[in-house]
C-alpha cells in the first residue's frame, strides 16, 4: 500500500544538515483511510527524527469537507411535500454553497446553504416524501464536493388499530373492534345484533401467514329473527336503531402528515349464494358481494337503512362519477369488490384515485369499510357468506 512521502527536495536538504528549514510538505495521496471519509477536521498524528536522534510528535490538523451524517429532528411531513434539513461540513469563505438531493436516479434539486456554525453550513430542503431514500451531497462553488450520503425519511401515520389487535366489549355486550369502547375508532353491525346477544363481527385467532400480532377480524351474514345481518367492520361509530333499521356514520377524523399511495392488507372471503333479497337490488342465487373500500374525503357519511337508496355509501369509480353530491365529500377513494370466494389469506393492495379537484387539498376525514356481503344495506345477501380481515396499513 502507497505511503505518505516527502518532497524529494526537501528530502534532500534535511539529509544534508540544513537544520534551519522550520516546515516541510507531506503528501498524502492513493491512501484509503476509512475515518477520514467523514466530513471535519481531523487530527493525524506525525511522527519526525533526524540521523542525529532529534525526534518529535505533533498532530496535524486534516480539514475534509462534505456532507455531515442525516438528522431527522428537524423532519416535517406534510401532505403537499415535508421540509428537512442537511447539514455538511466546509472550510474556508467560498462565494456559493449549496445541499442538493434526488431519490434513485432522479433530478437532483439544489438549496442554497448558509453558515450555522463553526465550518458548518445548512440548508432547508423542500419536497420530501414519506418513506422515502435520497441521496445527498455537497456543491461549494458549482462544484460538488465529497461523498454522497443517504437519508431515509418517517413513514407517514398509520391507521389507528390497523393490526387489529385491540378488541374490547362495552357494558351492553358489544364486540368493539377497538382497545377500549370510550371514543372508539372502529366500529361494526353488532351494536345491532347485542340486542339478541349476537355479535356478528368479532377477533379471531386466525391471523394471516407471517403476522406478528395475535389477532384478525373475523365477520360473517346472518338472519338474525326478521332481518338480514351483514358482518362488518368499519372505522365510524354508531348512529342508534329505528326499529329494525340501523343508523352509522362512515369515517372518522384523521391526521394526514404524508399522501398515502395505496392501501394493503391482507383478506380471506367466502361469498355465498344470496339467499335473502328485501330490498330487491341482489339476485337470490348469484354470489355475494365482498366489498372493501377506503375513501379520504372532507366529512364523515350517515348511512341510514330506512333510506338505504338514498344513503348507501360505495365510493366506487363508476359512483364516484355519476354525480351523486354524496360523494362530493371524496378527494381519494381506493376500492375493492370479488364475489368470487378467497379461503386463503391473500395480500392486496389497492392504489388511490384521485376525484377531487386541487391535489393539494388535505381530506379531514378516513372512511374505511368491510363487508362479505356488500348489499347488505338493502338486507340483501347470503347467510353463507364470511371474510377474514387482518394488518391494514397505508402504503406511503
Amino acid at each position: 500500500m502507497p505511503v505518505p512521502h516527502i518532497k524529494p527536495d526537501i528530502m534532500d536538504d534535511l539529509m544534508n544538515g540544513y537544520a534551519y528549514r522550520t516546515s516541510l510538505t507531506v503528501l498524502i495521496e492513493d491512501i484509503e483511510i476509512p475515518f477520514l471519509q467523514k466530513s471535519r477536521v481531523h487530527g493525524i498524528e506525525a511522527y519526525i527524527a533526524d540521523q542525529d536522534g532529534g525526534e518529535v510528535t505533533t498532530e496535524l490538523p486534516y480539514n475534509l469537507q462534505g456532507v455531515n451524517a442525516y438528522n431527522n429532528s428537524n423532519e416535517v411531513l406534510a401532505w403537499a411535500g415535508g421540509t428537512t434539513s442537511l447539514s455538511a461540513t466546509v472550510f474556508g469563505s467560498p462565494a456559493s454553497v449549496q445541499l442538493k438531493y434526488r431519490e434513485g436516479e432522479g433530478e437532483w434539486k439544489s438549496f442554497d446553504a448558509v453558515a450555522s456554525g463553526t465550518n458548518t453550513y445548512t440548508a432547508q430542503v423542500k419536497g420530501i416524501e414519506a418513506n422515502r431514500t435520497y441521496e445527498y451531497n455537497l456543491v461549494i462553488d458549482d462544484k460538488t464536493v465529497g461523498t454522497s450520503l443517504a437519508f431515509t425519511t418517517r413513514d407517514g401515520n398509520q391507521i389507528p388499530n390497523g393490526d387489529l389487535e385491540g378488541w374490547c366489549k362495552n357494558g351492553d355486550g358489544v364486540i368493539i373492534p377497538y382497545h377500549t369502547p370510550t371514543n372508539a375508532y372502529w366500529c361494526s353491525g353488532n351494536y345491532g345484533t347485542a340486542i339478541l346477544s349476537k355479535n356478528i363481527t368479532q377477533s379471531s385467532s386466525d391471523v394471516r401467514p407471517g403476522s406478528k400480532g395475535k389477532k384478525s377480524m373475523y365477520m360473517d351474514s346472518e338472519y338474525i329473527v326478521v332481518k338480514f345481518a351483514a358482518g362488518n367492520g368499519y372505522i365510524g361509530s354508531w348512529g342508534g336503531m329505528d326499529g329494525t333499521n340501523a343508523k352509522v356514520y362512515f369515517g372518522q377524523p384523521f391526521e394526514y402528515n404524508a399522501k398515502p399511495k395505496a392501501i394493503r392488507f391482507w383478506a380471506k372471503w367466502k361469498s355465498g349464494k344470496i339467499d335473502k333479497v328485501k330490498g330487491k337490488v341482489a339476485k337470490e342465487g348469484d354470489p355475494d358481494l365482498c366489498k372493501i373500500f377506503c375513501a379520504l374525503t372532507t366529512d364523515r357519511h350517515l348511512v341510514d337503512s330506512s333510506k338505504a337508496k338514498e344513503t348507501t355509501f360505495s365510493p366506487s369509480d363508476k359512483d364516484i362519477k355519476s354525480g351523486d353530491a354524496r360523494y362530493n365529500k371524496v378527494l381519494y377513494s381506493a376500492y375493492f369488490e370479488s364475489t368470487e370466494s378467497q379461503t386463503e389469506w391473500k395480500e392486496i393492495t389497492v392504489p388511490f384515485t384521485f376525484y377531487g379537484k386541487d391535489p393539494n387539498q388535505v381530506p379531514s376525514h378516513l372512511i374505511l369499510t368491510f363487508t362479505c356481503s356488500g348489499y347488505g344495506d338493502f338486507f340483501d345477501g347470503s347467510t353463507e357468506s364470511w371474510l377474514y380481515v387482518d394488518d391494514i396499513e397505508f402504503i406511503y
